[in-house]
């Protein structure tokens, strides 16, 4: 059972018309007080006041007579025990068990369960003891600390002196501390007196007593005080200098502690009992007001149990009280105190009437009871009829003498909203919107919502005809976007004013024609804006209202989104757009420049007179009551200093619409009237867009790569991508890059030869673009037409050799396309060595313009910093969506991509080469194709070349070997051939092969001629010196180390095929680099090697003969 606030109250106040009351000093319900009325029988037990879990219902009776109370036990088998009061150190005994009837005196303390009760008579005086009286009798304790010290000082003077002769100044000195004691004494018995007289003090001695500063509390106040305090001052706990708090005007003191909010009330009680201030609880704490020196004052109390309150400009912690008040102590206290506040309304400024001046305003102001029941047909009428120029009116409130309009048109442009959490701000706001979008149609009026908090605050509001976009912090680039837009539209309305020659909307809607059409769009010329013949202007813009919920927050966090919608305030403010700023807390958000461009503002309760003062000038607002919707405002005449209570857009289920049944409603009116609402800014992006498939945008200066969004001209563009200049697509997996490439690949197909002719050195290289690419568009797989070299990452030979030639000039007039350039630079690395892939990218980038050979790459967001992009001014970049990814890939501040897959920022290109606007990557025309052969491309080497055995008599094959870019077949040699490599190469079968296709030359076959015996090796030298063809092999080791002899004279002369080159001492023996032909994939494939041929080295796979009878269909490439 929990303790009810407005009956402990009731008792506190009944307790000072009765002779007796009980006083809980102890237990659950401290400081609560029982009221004892006079000649009846009172049953005390638990229930509203006594809430001890220990204490029965009908625990004690208690008979109330005029000059004595008895007591006896309600039930039997309860029990009671007498407590005695503590009387200077001493701690009388207790007095027994509670008997069948006996008397209960003054003072006395009877213990129910862990309750302990005290019987008091009630107080012949209430006079409240404040921290003032606290430096009244300082100079009292300064003589009784300094007057024993000199009585020390006479003793010691005495009897240093004794026996020398009697002196006058001895004999004062022993004066002045009688005199002293007997001032102090003097000084004690007047405050005792004092003390005595003044009866209850809400103290006994220096410890708090909570029950009588609940009867303090609770007498009747007819008029406010008139005592005066610069400075508030009580104490929190147990009289002492430690405990004494101050609170000065416009200060807000914070108290932390368990039991902090018990402590700020009970310091509170004190000075609403002394009558120097009032009080109000707000949300965990208290405001007060008092006069100092003729003037209204104002300070504010919190409380915390952890941590520290943001509105606080000091903070102290609890001090230490063992038996502080009870919670429902302070809940009492709390009822009371509201009561004195509102008692005490006169302290309240002139103009405000304090509680009662409420009084007579309705408690709810249902919204239908003001613009009706929303209906399609009735509002499609309304819209019909021609609008009435320079109004946008709407009922802010109701008064007593009826309602009260504001019209941003007339009393505007712009308004300000404030109130506290619970006061109704949302739900006027949402009346307001509510009420513009009934008056008039999507064609003339526009909201913008803005929304920091998520984007829910508006409701079933975005979901209107009339709004434009909701503009939250989980979007920033749609923020961005709107915000350049509506400074587009304000420099377009100022042209068009101009242009007619008029001074602001307004004057425009009262020239227009009634039966106008509005525009649909923002653009179009001076010229389109007249009647063709009539002469008369056309139709207006519409106006926009920008309403922004929550912009302390917005301008605290986005500063700069605040300032852009304050500018654009400031500069339309004859152009039709409206500002509408809504926060709970307007302290300090209210900046000098929002104060100049905002006439009308609203205020409902707000928790600060500070608060009140920034949006009002005065602090009422702060007074007003905790009613929903209660306001006041400032900037319309009939409203100064008037109570309104707003209107309220919510409905019980099936009494009234609801917001969502009028937006429906409102929304099918639109559709009914089948026009199409106007927007301050262009369509949004698509998410998916194709490129035309035109001849005459194939023939376009460029490649059509993205279409560009212009919030600043408001409309949508396209940027075509001269390949004169490199192209880098940066961006995150699943970004779209490498379809981005795709695109580019096929846009330079279709550019390059429009009319199917096309010209030399105009094809496409693709190197690490993958398959599902390819295949999603056949007309860049290999072997297509205007397609060269399809490589990936898995081929770093030829990818390297690839790069080479582009880096040489072969590909002139031809587009090399490098598809995640960091796995290609690894691979190039591991067929030329380290550092080689980047360097060769390096080449590639510096010399590609000069080499007219053309360029478009894509690459990780970590590569906008690399070093081989520095050069690379037009950037696409992709899938930075966060602000992490946005900085690491080099975008401006503020600026992010989108989510969707092709939505990117362009860089260093575009109409503005210096801004960075959004962008969707256009995908290639379904009948995007080259025409025409390809460029020369480079052809893999099979890994396996399978040659079938030839019949007896027949001619023998000629193929022995494949190589080169082409992969084609090798001529046989003419000469002697020496083949090299490690065991398990393939050198006996390649000699093989070769002795095959040499049979006609009648050669010498040596196999493994480093294992000859020295009358071979002589044969060997002799067939040399001959000039015969001699076919030889031998372990690379050997080869490189022989100098002299025939191995020496074939390694020199002969035609070399080294295989493995990549293993052993390949170079050495050889004589030249290898390392263009080694293949990193195949190292140790059979038959793989070099051809090395008058000191060049050539790629090569020699072919494997099939035994007879094998089916080639063995073979693979």
């Amino acid at each position: 059972m929990t303790t009810s606030p407005a009956a402990s109250a009731r008792q506190a106040q009944a307790a000072l018309a009765c002779t007796w009351h009980l006083a809980v000093v102890r237990g659950p319900d401290t400081g609560l007080v029982l009221a004892l009325p006079a000649q009846d029988s009172l049953v005390i037990g638990r229930g509203e006041i006594i809430t001890d879990p220990f204490v029965s219902r009908q625990h004690l009776q208690v008979r109330t007579r005029s000059a004595s109370v008895s007591v006896s036990l309600g039930k039997e088998g309860l029990t009671a025990r007498w407590r005695r009061r503590r009387l200077g150190p001493l701690l009388l005994p207790s007095l027994g068990r509670l008997g069948p009837e006996s008397r209960w005196r003054q003072g006395e303390r009877l213990r129910v369960g862990s309750t302990l009760l005290e019987l008091r008579r009630r107080p012949s005086r209430l006079a409240p003891h404040t921290g003032r009286s606290h430096h009244r009798i300082s100079w009292q304790r300064l003589v009784m600390i300094v007057g024993p010290l000199l009585m020390v000082l006479a003793v010691l003077a005495m009897v240093l002196t004794r026996g020398a002769p009697a002196r006058s100044w001895s004999a004062g000195l022993m004066v002045v501390p009688m005199a002293l004691m007997a001032l102090s004494r003097i000084g004690t018995r007047e405050a005792g007196g004092s003390s005595r007289r003044r009866g209850a003090t809400g103290w006994s001695g220096r410890d708090p007593d909570p029950a009588q500063m609940l009867l303090l509390l609770a007498r009747p106040r007819s008029a406010a005080s008139s005592q005066e305090a610069t400075t508030l001052t009580a104490w929190l706990a147990r009289r002492g200098r430690r405990t004494l708090m101050e609170l000065d005007p416009g200060e807000c003191q914070a108290l932390c502690g368990p039991q902090a909010d018990r402590v700020l009330t009970w310091w509170c009680a004190q000075l609403v009992a002394a009558g120097l201030a009032i009080a109000r609880p707000q949300e965990r704490g208290w405001q007060l007001w008092w006069r100092a020196q003729g003037q209204q004052a104002s300070g504010a109390l919190a409380w915390s149990e952890e941590g520290v309150p943001a509105s606080a400009t000091a903070v102290r912690t609890q001090p230490r009280w063992p038996h502080p008040p009870s919670s429902g102590w302070a809940q009492a206290a709390t009822e009371l105190i509201t009561q004195a506040w509102r008692a005490q309304a006169g302290l309240a400024p002139t103009g405000v009437e304090g509680g009662p001046w409420e009084d007579g305003l309705p408690a709810q102001v249902p919204l239908s009871s003001i613009i009706g029941v929303v209906d399609q047909d009735l509002v499609a009428r309304q819209w019909a009829r021609p609008p009435q120029p320079g109004r946008l009116p709407a009922v802010l409130g109701v008064s007593e003498h009826g309602q009260v309009v504001a019209d941003l048109v007339e009393h505007g442009p712009h308004a300000l909203l404030a109130g506290t959490t619970g006061s109704g701000k949302s739900e006027l706001l949402r009346s307001w919107l509510l009420q513009l979008a009934l008056a008039l149609p999507p064609q003339r009026l526009s909201l913008v919502l803005v929304d920091y908090k998520g984007g829910a605050a508006f409701g079933a509001l975005t979901q209107l005809p009339h709004t434009a976009g909701v503009l939250t912090d989980l979007d920033p680039a749609l923020t961005t976007r709107a915000l350049a837009s509506l400074e587009a539209e304000v420099r377009r309305r100022e042209s068009l004013l101009a242009d007619l020659g008029v001074a602001d909307l307004a004057a425009w809607e009262a020239m227009a024609s009634p039966t106008a059409v509005p525009e649909e769009q923002p653009g179009g010329t001076a010229g389109e804006r007249f009647l063709a013949g009539s002469g008369a202007p056309g139709p207006p813009p519409p106006r926009v209202v920008i309403a922004v919920d929550e912009f302390a927050t917005l301008a605290s966090a986005h500063p700069q989104v605040l300032d852009t919608l304050v500018r654009v305030a400031a500069q339309g403010r004859s152009l039709g757009l409206h500002l509408v700023l809504a926060t709970q807390r307007p302290s300090g958000a209210v900046s000098q420049t929002v104060r100049a461009n905002v006439s009308v503002r609203v205020c409902l309760r707000v928790l600060d007179a500070a608060d009140s003062r920034d949006v009002l000038d005065h602090p009422q607002a702060s007074l007003l009551s905790a009613h929903p919707g209660r306001l006041m405002v400032s900037g319309l005449d009939e409203a100064e200093g008037l109570v309104l209570q707003a209107p309220w857009c919510g409905a019980p289920v099936g009494r009234r619409q609801s917001v969502e049944e009028m937006v429906a409603e409102l929304a099918a009116a639109a559709r009914g009237c089948g026009t199409c609402p106007w927007r301050p800014w262009a369509d949004p992006l698509p998410e998916r867009a194709r490129r035309p498939g035109s001849v005459e945008a194939a023939r376009q200066a460029g490649i059509m790569m993205a279409l560009v969004d212009q919030p600043h001209t408001q409309s949508l563009a396209t940027w075509s991508w001269s390949a004169a200049q490199p192209l880098a697509v940066l961006g995150s997996p699943g970004s779209g890059r490498s379809t981005a490439l795709a695109s580019a690949a096929l846009g330079f197909l279709a550019y390059a030869s429009p009319d199917g002719v096309r010209p030399a050195g105009h094809g496409v290289h693709l190197c690490g673009l993958p398959d599902h690419v390819i295949r999603q568009w056949p007309a860049l797989a290999d072997g297509a037409a205007g397609v060269g070299t399809v490589v990936g990452a898995s081929d770093p030979r030829r990818l390297a050799r690839l790069w080479e030639l582009a880096a040489s000039g072969e590909l002139r007039g031809d587009l090399l396309v490098l598809d995640d350039v960091d796995r290609l630079a690894a691979a190039v690395d591991s067929s030329r060595g380290p550092g080689e892939g980047l360097a060769l990218l390096e080449s590639l980038i510096r010399t590609s313009a000069s080499l007219g050979t053309h360029l478009a790459l894509s690459a990780p967001l970590a590569a906008a910093s690399a070093r081989w992009a520095t050069t690379l001014r037009t950037r696409l970049v992709l899938g930075a969506s966060q602000a992490g990814q946005a900085a690491v890939a080099g975008l401006p501040r503020g600026v992010r991509t989108g989510d969707l897959p092709g939505r990117g920022v362009l860089l260093g290109a575009g109409p503005d080469p210096a801004q960075a606007p959004e962008c969707q990557v256009l995908l290639p025309a379904p009948a995007e194709a080259g025409h025409g052969p390809g460029p020369i491309a480079l052809k893999e080497i099979p890994r396996y070349l399978p040659l079938a055995p030839h019949a007896p008599g027949s001619s023998p094959p000629a193929l022995w070997a494949v190589g080169g870019d082409q992969a084609r077949p090798i001529e046989p040699p003419c000469g002697s051939v020496l083949v090299m490599g490690p065991a398990g190469s393939g050198r006996s079968t390649a000699l093989r092969v070769l002795e095959s296709v040499c049979v006609g030359q009648a050669p010498l076959v040596v196999d493994d001629l480093d294992l000859c015996t020295a009358a071979e090796l002589g044969r060997v030298e002799q067939a040399l010196a001959e000039g015969r063809t001699v076919l030889a092999s031998a372990l690379t080791e050997r080869v490189a180390t022989s100098f002299r002899g025939a191995l020496a004279e074939l390694r020199a002369r002969a035609d070399l095929v080294v295989l493995w080159p990549g293993v052993g001492p390949a170079a050495q023996a050889a004589g030249v680099s290898l390392r263009a032909v080694c293949d990193p994939q195949a190292p140790t494939q059979p038959g793989r090697g070099a051809l090395v041929r008058r000191g060049q080295a050539m790629a090569l796979q020699v072919a494997c003969p099939v035994p007879a009878g094998e089916a080639v269909s063995r073979v693979r490439a």
